[in-house]
């Protein structure tokens, strides 16, 4: 399935039924009493949090949605029939933006819930409603209240136990596909993973959801590169795994660079567990390895693991 983390489509709920204007019609009483009935009410728009939804790819093959409007009241005190809701399955993690990204209506943190973004119109009344001791006759009755319209925008955030960042070729994909056996794209060239690809890795009767996220650069924090696209996935992560490329040799460097992109993003995501992997240490020799984790540690209190994803070296002291 593609991954489709972004979607703007236009929603409108239905307008209330317009309330009726009618008086009786019987054969020995011509002019019968009002017998207007009430409008229905249109349909909302409801957002549902649906657990099997993954990703936003119904909103790229449809834009609009429409809730039908109230139905018109009727003579005989017939009340217009009301219109049936409009619900839209949205997943897990997908937050609800304004157009213009100045307000979230809604965070959907917890599945199997719903959300009401637009109510539907309530229904006219018609002039039996205005029968009074003075007004035995009326002839007023109101319209139903309008609908409501707008572009929205649908922001997937991921939700998962760990995710994998990296500078482009640090060996993420490599690695998500030894723990968990995904048929991630794999290449030697930048910005291999364009979206994130989702494994699962299961430790007895726990499942550990792992994240590749596309490769951070300098400037990310900034939108450079993919950018957002990176940075707004980790929020949702319990954890981060920093993959570096040991072979390039300046590792505390390059840990600096990704934790200072992070950094600038937010702050509160320092606060997640953080674990350190040098990655392709089969292409250095073990005194380079030895100084790049000594290098890490004398700077940050995290763990450091040293692997060779392709050749699985370490695997066990991560699944660990």
């Amino acid at each position: 399935m593609k991954f489709i983390d972004k979607a703007k489509i236009y929603v409108k709920s239905g307008a209330g039924g317009n309330g009726k204007i009618s008086f009786r019609h019987e054969k020995f009483v011509p002019n019968g009493g009002p017998d207007g009935g009430d409008g229905g009410k249109g349909g909302s728009i409801i957002f549902y949090v649906d657990p099997n939804k993954e990703t936003l790819i119904d909103f790229s093959r449809k834009i609009h949605y429409k809730a039908k409007n109230g139905q018109d009241g009727g003579s005989s005190n017939c009340y217009g029939k009301n219109a049936e809701n409009l619900v839209i399955h949205i997943p897990l993690g997908t937050q609800i933006y304004s157009d213009d990204m100045s307000l979230m209506y809604f965070d959907a943190v917890k599945k199997d819930t719903f959300f009401t973004l637009f109510e539907g119109g309530k229904g006219g009344q018609g002039n039996l409603k205005f029968v009074s001791s003075t007004n035995r006759a009326p002839k007023q009755r109101t319209e139903g209240e309008p609908s409501q319209e707008s572009w929205i925008r649908l922001i997937l955030k991921l939700f998962c136990d760990y995710g994998l960042v990296g500078l482009p070729n640090a060996g993420k994909s490599t690695l998500l596909k030894m723990l968990t056996g995904s048929s991630t794209k794999i290449g030697d060239y930048p910005f291999t993973t364009l979206k994130p690809e989702l494994g699962a890795l299961w430790n007895e009767d726990d499942k550990i959801i792992l994240a590749d996220l596309p490769g951070i650069i300098q400037g990310a924090s900034k939108n450079k590169g993919l950018g957002y696209d990176f940075l707004g996935h980790i929020e949702r992560c319990r954890g981060i795994i920093h993959i570096i490329d040991v072979s390039l040799g300046n590792s505390l460097e390059l840990l600096d660079l990704m934790l200072h992109e992070i950094k600038e993003f937010s702050e509160a995501l320092l606060t997640k567990k953080q674990i350190v992997v040098l990655n392709k240490i089969d292409l250095v020799s073990q005194e380079c390895v030895d100084q790049a984790v000594l290098s890490i540690k004398s700077k940050y209190d995290f763990s450091v693991i040293p692997i060779s994803a392709i050749n699985k070296i370490g695997i066990n002291q991560i699944l660990k």
